[in-house]
């Protein structure tokens, strides 16, 4: 592997977001455990919306196999206990005007869950970790934004995530510990990148997932 560049860590970007909004959108329930254990008792699956313009593509770790034979064109499945859904960066060239908007919609509010940022890049990417802005809009309420700092790669170790050939997935969690959402409704989750390099070359898709927490 070629040498990779290193970001100046703790040096966020001028037009980076405050940090720490996922406590001001999610509660922890009063009882550590209560309402852990339960599982969905359907999987439903949606028609796909275009997040600015471009085509959602999901995970099809997170289908079920009704889902994969209805359609390849599907928004939101929820299986069981996971949701994960990717949006293709338009010609590999992440520009921080295109903005991946995904839906995720809960009717469970007594589990835990957790969320991770998914990225796929190539080989060929030049830095070690990515900057972005996670805007969340739960139901009713204002968006918010929190800052998030991935690392990717390190000298020592590469690239950290998981690789086929020149592509890599990573799976990165941004809650700290387990957390429970508020209502019941859908949640938009948004994404920006906020590199100082725009557009940003060699970034394939990049989503969200959420498991439901089992202890």
């Amino acid at each position: 592997m070629r040498p990779l560049l290193r970001l100046h860590q703790g040096a966020a970007p001028a037009h980076a977001a405050r940090v720490g909004v996922l406590n001001d959108l999610y509660v922890q329930p009063a009882a550590r455990g209560s309402g852990t254990g339960r599982k969905l008792s359907e999987t439903k699956c949606h028609p796909s919306p275009r997040a600015n313009g471009a085509l959602a593509s999901v995970s099809r770790r997170a289908l079920s196999p009704n889902c994969q034979a209805a359609t390849p064109d599907l928004a939101s499945c929820v299986k069981s206990d996971a949701f994960e859904k990717n949006v293709r960066i338009p010609k590999h060239e992440w520009s921080s005007s295109f903005k991946p908007l995904i839906d995720v919609s809960i009717t469970d509010t007594t589990s835990l869950y957790t969320l991770f940022v998914v990225l796929r890049h190539t080989d060929a990417y030049r830095y070690n970790n990515i900057w972005l802005n996670l805007f969340i809009q739960a139901p009713g309420e204002a968006a918010s934004s929190q800052q998030i700092d991935i690392p990717l790669a390190s000298n020592e170790k590469g690239w950290l995530g998981k690789g086929m050939d020149d592509i890599f997935e990573h799976r990165y969690k941004i809650t700290r510990q387990p957390i429970a959402f508020r209502k019941a409704g859908t949640y938009n989750f948004t994404l920006e990148q906020i590199m100082r390099e725009n557009p940003l070359d060699h970034v394939l898709d990049v989503g969200l997932r959420v498991e439901k927490y089992h202890q």
